[in-house]
């Protein structure tokens, strides 16, 4: 046999010796394109970087977080019990309280029931406090609503009755008070003084006051009684709405 029967073939250029490691990628190779997540929302994927948009998951996380340590807090002012609420009227310093109108969130009939509601939500006292303050502003805004009305309808019964309105009101309003001594009760009294808030109501005690002489039921001579319209007038017609029945009895 000839020496170049049992000489070994050429190696191949392109296949590396058995056990030598293969060639790294050339340089300027792409690594791989990233892709987002399945959980992760769109708007927190840059899809022209292939990365995490740090800028708006960022945001997104100090407001979950501020939300969340809100929520801690308010949870902390939670009574064990319903009653246990420290219920306040906090009204805001521009609101402005009209005389003779008071608030006592305590005597609410309705309050048991919201402070059950929102202990079982668990609102907190601050907030338990600004519903008390939104419904006392709701129910001062009826209270201006009426007295406008009021005022309204009081001034078109004035043009009925003339230029003396208010002293024929006045002169019907004391005579239904002299009543007092004849046996009428504050309540029929008040009926009286009730009726002669409109025209027609001052005309009919008129005419009783003329079928009486003018005097008061039981007696012959007896005058009636003078107007006191700083009392009666002026008090309720039409200088603003009354809104306990002490103030509308006179």
């Amino acid at each position: 046999m000839t020496t170049e029967a049992n000489a070994a073939p050429p190696a191949d250029a392109g296949t590396p010796p058995a056990g030598a490691a293969a060639a790294p990628p050339p340089a300027d190779a792409a690594p791989p394109a990233a892709t987002k997540p399945e959980w992760l929302p769109d708007n927190f994927w840059d899809a022209k970087a292939g990365a995490l948009n740090t800028d708006e998951f960022g945001k997104h996380y100090g407001e979950i977080s501020a939300t969340a340590k809100a929520a801690a807090e308010r949870a902390g002012t939670v009574p064990d019990k319903p009653d246990g609420y420290k219920v306040e009227l906090q009204l805001p310093k521009d609101v402005v309280v009209p005389e003779g109108v008071k608030f006592d969130p305590a005597k609410d009939p309705r309050l048991p029931a919201f402070l059950k509601f929102a202990h079982d939500n668990k609102l907190s006292n601050e907030l338990v406090n600004a519903f008390v303050a939104l419904d006392a502003q709701q129910a001062l805004a009826d209270i201006k609503s009426a007295n406008e009305a009021n005022v309204a309808r009081a001034a078109e019964e004035d043009k009925k009755l003339g230029e003396k309105a208010k002293e024929r009101r006045a002169a019907a309003w004391a005579w239904a008070d002299g009543l007092k001594d004849k046996g009428f009760s504050p309540a029929q009294v008040n009926e009286l003084r009730l009726t002669a808030t409109s025209a027609d109501g001052v005309t009919t005690i008129e005419k009783l006051m003329e079928l009486l002489k003018g005097s008061v039921p039981g007696t012959v001579d007896t005058p009636a009684p003078k107007p006191d319209q700083k009392s009666h007038a002026d008090r309720i017609w039409p200088g603003g709405f009354s809104s306990t029945p002490q103030a509308r009895n006179g």
